[in-house]
């Protein structure tokens, strides 16, 4: 089976902050139908912790869905100028190390798949 696609990745930002901090985390990127945010610890498989998806009808602002136990230190916020979207991640801990990493899913073209990746130390 071919797969054929449209694929982008985009050079890791490492993001070293606090204890405490707030990181913002910009998956900047023209969002057309679904954005699904992941994270990874050191030697473990990527978990998902949200998934944005445009409703087919209405596509003023996408649904989102958590994955990752629904934690009200976890934001997603949509700009609708450009179609992007951010994750903010407030009050972090030491817990949250990791990679991070957004993909962008188009109903046009199923195989796309934008990755986008930050790793916060």
């Amino acid at each position: 089976m071919e797969t054929t696609g449209t694929y982008w990745i985009k050079t890791p930002v490492v993001h070293y902050i606090s204890t405490g901090d707030t990181v913002d985390l910009s998956c900047d990127r023209n969002h057309r139908d679904k954005t699904m945010w992941f994270g990874q610890k050191t030697n473990r498989c990527p978990f998902i912790i949200l998934s944005a998806e445009m409703n087919s009808e209405r596509r003023e602002r996408p649904s989102v869905k958590f994955y990752w136990s629904y934690n009200s230190r976890l934001t997603l916020t949509w700009n609708p100028r450009n179609n992007s979207s951010t994750l903010i991640i407030r009050n972090i801990s030491e817990s949250d190390e990791g990679f991070y990493f957004c993909t962008l899913h188009d109903r046009m073209d199923n195989d796309r798949v934008d990755n986008f990746s930050k790793h916060l130390d």
